[in-house]
Parts: C-alpha cells; structure tokens; sequence
C-alpha cells in the first residue's frame, strides 16, 4: 500500500483520464512506471534519506568559506550538494509525470 494518500489515483490503480505534461497518457508506459515508482516505499525511503542528507551537508557548511574549519573537506561537501540536487530533480521529474504539473487535480504543483 502507499504511504501516503494520493487522490490522483482512482481505488482501482488507474491513473485519471488526462495527460501530464501533453505528452504522457493515462496509459503510457513511462507515465506508469513513475506512478508504481512514486507509491512504493523504497522511493519515500530514498527521498526522505535524501531529505536528511542535505541538512546534514547544510548544517557542515559554514556561512562563509573564508573561515574555513580545519579537517573539513569541502569538496565531498560540494559533491554531496550535487548529488542530493541530482536526487531532488529526479523526485520532481518521477512525481510530475506521474500526478502531471499543475493542469488538473491532484497535480505535483496544485497538491500542496
């Protein structure tokens, strides 16, 4: 089951009868794959572990890089930066194709 109640899903599993992004139907295969991807537990897991590890990183960096504590390396910090940007963007592009942007209900932008 979903960890979370999504209304864009119909108690059937069925995605709703419109297109996200003009593109990707109801039926589309890409479109379903992010749909099975977004209400399974490992991806909450994986963007929550994301989630912790940019505050983590954020609460290492100092306010400025001209007092620079010793032994902190800043390039693993830089790359973990990337990394969890890398992450957020793919959240972002799996979840609006799969409840679609802004244009009808239950969409990424409109479900706040």
């Amino acid at each position: 089951p979903p960890l979370f109640d999504d209304d864009y899903v119909s108690e059937d599993g069925e995605l709703p009868d419109n297109r996200a992004f003009f593109i990707f139907g109801h039926n589309s295969i890409i479109r379903q794959f992010c749909n099975d991807a977004v209400q399974s537990a490992w991806f909450t897991i994986i963007i929550l572990g994301t989630i912790f590890l940019s505050c983590v990183a954020l609460a290492m960096e100092p306010p400025t890089r001209q007092h620079e504590p010793e032994g902190l390396d800043f390039a693993s910090l830089d790359i973990l930066n990337v990394v969890t940007t890398v992450l957020f963007t793919f959240e972002f592009a799996v979840q609006a194709i799969s409840k679609g942007l802004v244009m009808h209900q239950g969409a990424y932008l409109r479900n706040a």
